[in-house]
């Protein structure tokens, strides 16, 4: 294997080096030579006897150009316009003119300088990968040489505008306090101009409209030949009225730069904006005129006057640029469109009208200190009211921002009440719970209720979803509204403080009844426990329950009042302290469930076993 790569590699190495040995090299002598012409005449003979080129032509065309070229050189693309007499207005705008189109001209010589680059490049390639025998060598040699000679020339002139630019426009600028300026002409002017130009617009777009016409009639091709070249027509007159509208504005430039007027800013500007009517592409063209107008304004005004004006420019420029981004229409509602600035008012009002809730629900609040016949329930109501009827009118505000009509909010209705149907009739129902409950007035802030046997605690607030109850263990529950209406609740504190407690307690068989009411109600009345006492339909009493099977049952009726309501537990908890102690005291058996066991002896029950067995 080893001896075949190294045989593949000899004739790779034998066959590669002879064409490397007969690759051609570019021929300097045809574009460096001193005496070039009569090399291109020696080379015309040449070809003339042999004859035998398939592109004789073409070489004889190439090498003719480059004698011409060497022997002509072609008129300098510059003159020196510092040389120039200006005294008048009209010499003026011919100096600044020929100065702008000179600009220009620089920028396509830049142009054709890197397009003369690419192709020299490519010609130098093609060359050195030919070989010597390549019958169209000789005409890349001569087009090389050509492109090279015509590059040189172009260097030349691009070099002598960069060396002299500077210089005609500081002579240019020297130029303006020598010359008068007519400013009412070109007022005059600029008024019949622009009149011109808004009625040949309007005749633009009579011709467009015709030649739409003729298209939708299926028209013969002459008619819409003859559509098209009446626009074109056209747009050239409105090209022309367009320069001499510029040209009059510069003439008002001019002058308010000779008396330093600040009004050349505003000139500038709407020089600018009439630049951006043109038909025809002039990018070259207004950058051109751009750059030496900013040259003159300096070199009057300085630098830093001129800066902070662009500045200032460029801001408004952005500010109104973003306004009119945010009045960019987004989508359309009923017809009217609907933008990011009209979206972000909307958001803004509703916030502010949330907001506002807010603070209308703290002034309540603070209200409620200062006057004292203001329930926590009216608080409550005020407040909740006052702050959804805020939102309300921030939502429907809003609304009217963005530009949707109240009116057919029906719609909005309709299709929500199929919404309501499927997904929020529960999210409906407490909100209507919740308004039912603030103006029965059944449940109040502060009211102790009880849902369930395990749920009960103080009502601490109450919105149009949902209720909070705080229960005395100080745990907050929050309990949808439609809870209050559909199931049963104890309000324990609707109408008064006081409610009467069932204290259950049992004796023992054999105990007096008597004696039993008697030593728990003297316990009650002595102790410090606090009920209602001294109202005789509220006095304490002792009612015998039900005889079970190991004890006698009674129960303590007791009237509480206050914080002992809203505490039953503890309440309960004090009176059954006190019933154990008086039973106690009275040596009154307090019963406890027994059961009696009969064990019999083993020992008899295994004989008696063994005998039947035997």
């Amino acid at each position: 294997m080893s001896v075949m790569f190294r045989i593949i590699r000899l004739l790779f190495v034998l066959f590669f080096i002879p064409l490397s040995l007969f690759a051609a090299d570019l021929n300097s002598a045809l574009y460096e030579n001193k005496d070039s012409v009569k090399l291109y005449e020696q080379l015309l003979s040449k070809i003339d006897r042999q004859n035998n080129s398939p592109n004789v032509q073409l070489e004889k065309t190439l090498l003719y150009k480059l004698i011409n070229l060497t022997k002509y050189p072609p008129k300098p693309a510059f003159s020196d316009l510092s040389n120039r007499t200006v005294a008048t207005q009209k010499e003026y705008m011919s100096l600044f003119k020929q100065l702008v189109n000179y600009s220009i001209k620089s920028v396509t010589i830049q142009n054709e300088i890197k397009d003369k680059n690419d192709k020299l490049d490519f010609l130098k390639n093609t060359v050195e990968q030919s070989s010597e025998n390549n019958p169209e060598l000789l005409l890349y040699q001569l087009q090389y040489a050509f492109y090279y000679k015509t590059l040189k020339n172009l260097q030349a002139e691009l070099e002598y505008f960069n060396t002299n630019f500077e210089k005609w426009e500081k002579y240019l600028a020297l130029q303006l306090s020598r010359v008068k300026f007519n400013t009412t002409e070109a007022n005059s002017k600029i008024k019949d101009l622009k009149s011109r130009y808004e009625s040949i617009k309007l005749d633009i777009e009579k011709q467009k409209i015709e030649k739409e016409r003729l298209l939708l009639v299926s028209s013969k091709q002459d008619n819409l030949n003859r559509a098209s070249r009446n626009i074109q027509i056209y747009e050239r007159q409105k090209d022309e009225i367009i320069g001499n509208i510029i040209d009059n504005y510069l003439i008002l430039f001019f002058s308010a730069l000779k008396h330093k007027d600040k009004k050349a800013f505003e000139y500038k500007k709407m020089v600018n904006r009439w630049e951006q009517n043109f038909s025809s592409d002039k990018k070259i063209e207004s950058s051109s005129l751009e750059n030496i107008m900013q040259y003159i304004l300096q070199n009057r005004f300085g630098r830093a006057k001129v800066f902070f004006n662009d500045t200032r420019h460029h801001f408004i420029y952005i500010m109104n640029y973003a306004w009119s981004v945010l009045h960019k229409p987004l989508f359309s509602i009923s017809g009217k469109p609907v933008d990011i600035i009209s979206l972000f008012m909307a958001l803004l009002i509703f916030i502010l009208g949330f907001y506002i809730g807010k603070l209308y629900k703290r002034y309540i609040a603070k209200l409620s200190y200062y006057v004292s016949n203001i329930t926590p329930s009216s608080q409550t109501i005020l407040s909740n009211m006052g702050y959804y009827v805020i939102l309300l009118i921030g939502f429907f505000t809003a609304l009217r921002t963005v530009g949707i009509n109240l009116s057919s909010l029906t719609i909005i209705a309709g299709a929500l009440s199929v919404g309501i149907g499927f997904g929020l009739q529960n999210l409906v129902s407490n909100f209507v719970s919740g308004f039912i409950m603030m103006f029965e007035k059944s449940i109040k802030i502060g009211d102790y209720i009880e849902i369930s046997e395990n749920l009960r605690g103080r009502v601490s607030d109450m919105r149009l979803r949902s209720t909070t109850i705080t229960t005395n263990d100080n745990i907050d529950i929050i309990v949808p509204n439609q809870t209050f209406i559909q199931n049963n609740v104890i309000n324990w504190t609707l109408a008064d403080n006081i409610r009467r407690m069932r204290i259950p307690f049992g004796v023992a068989y054999g105990s007096s009844v008597d004696k039993v009411k008697q030593a728990v109600l003297q316990a009650l009345e002595k102790s410090s426990i606090h009920y209602v006492r001294n109202r005789k339909v509220m006095e304490p009493q002792v009612v015998m329950t039900n005889m079970n099977s190991s004890s006698v049952d009674f129960e303590l009726y007791v009237w509480v009042e206050g914080e002992k309501t809203l505490k039953p537990r503890r309440t309960t908890s004090e009176f059954l302290i006190l019933i154990y102690n008086a039973l106690y005291e009275n040596n009154i058996e307090i019963p406890f469930p027994q059961m009696d066991l009969h064990i019999k002896d083993i020992k008899d029950t295994l004989k008696v076993t063994e005998k039947k067995n035997l």
